[in-house]
């Protein structure tokens, strides 16, 4: 069976070894220590401060996948009147667990905790694998992004 629940502060190491595993970080790296603190230090000042809320998915009390949403404010418009804005990212399931709907019950419950948290908008970069699982719960392509990298 498996179990969901929001991390929190006694999940930091886990929640910070599993970015590392996630953005392919490893200690050989020359960057690994500045990195790796840096992710813990956004873990514990984001989940203090519930700007940021992680989903795990548990088998046996291993972590076999999570999903990440955090929020940001932006200028209100008439198309965003609170400006709330929420960001999804970090969804993921280790393969041998696909394909037995994890995925969609983390998107689930971080498309809730958006709701909740009254975020206008949800925004997410999604992989080509992913992108078929957020289509289905309404996430449209936007034309108009741009980024640029400093």
């Amino acid at each position: 069976m498996i179990n969901y629940r929001l991390a929190g502060k006694d999940d930091i190491d886990s929640l910070v070894s599993l970015r590392a595993e996630f953005i392919g970080l490893n200690k050989s790296h020359e960057a690994f220590e500045k990195v790796y603190e840096n992710i813990k230090q956004y873990f514990e000042d984001k989940i203090s401060t519930k700007e940021c809320f992680t989903i795990l998915a548990e088998d046996k009390n291993s972590i076999i996948g999570t999903g990440i949403v955090f929020f940001y404010d932006s200028v209100p418009s008439l198309s965003n009147i609170s400006g709330k804005n929420a960001y999804i990212t970090s969804m993921y399931v280790k393969e041998e667990y696909r394909r037995m709907k994890i995925g969609s019950t983390i998107l689930e419950k971080l498309i809730e905790i958006s709701k909740t948290n009254h975020a206008q908008f949800i925004m997410l970069n999604a992989t080509e694998i992913g992108r078929k699982l957020y289509n289905q719960y309404g996430f449209k392509d936007i034309e108009n992004g741009i980024i640029l990298k400093v």
